[in-house]
């Protein structure tokens, strides 16, 4: 919000958020976000359908969940720029818990878009991860490489 709140001055109309914690977003993942959200002229993400097995359960498993509807979210997320702030803005003045931006839009009761994006754009978040993000992104440029 913070961040948002410093380009008041002269507002864009649209912004998009990334994590840093996903360095492995593809150009044309960002490319279809835009042009996807802009052609319905509503914000979105990016994300991917869930692939496991989802279990809910504390210490045992007591039920699976459905996957057919299920999304993980990734970054960027794409919204009007004052769409966002007042989201973020009213969440915060109500104590909402708000874990992206796109949960910011979600409760302020506006649409988010679902966009396809690689699985591979994975979050660094544990050590193994670094080693399966140097694996993706060798993969990533042996792909670019002719």
């Amino acid at each position: 919000l913070n961040a948002l709140l410093s380009l008041a001055d002269n507002p864009p109309n649209w912004v998009l958020v990334h994590d840093a914690a996903r360095p492995l977003v593809c150009l044309s993942d960002i490319t279809r976000l835009v042009d996807d959200c802009l052609a319905a002229n509503e914000g979105g993400i990016l994300a991917s359908k869930v692939k496991d097995t989802i279990k809910r359960g504390r210490t045992h498993s007591e039920q699976t969940v459905p996957r057919d509807d299920l999304w993980q979210a990734l970054t960027p997320q794409f919204f009007p720029y004052q769409a966002l702030v007042d989201a973020l803005s009213n969440a915060l003045e109500n104590g909402v818990t708000i874990t992206d931006e796109a949960s910011a839009i979600e409760w302020a009761k506006q649409p988010v878009k679902l966009v396809a994006g690689r699985s591979d754009n994975i979050k660094i978040t544990t050590p193994e991860d670094l080693d399966l993000a140097a694996f993706l992104l060798q993969k990533q440029q042996n792909e670019r490489t002719p």
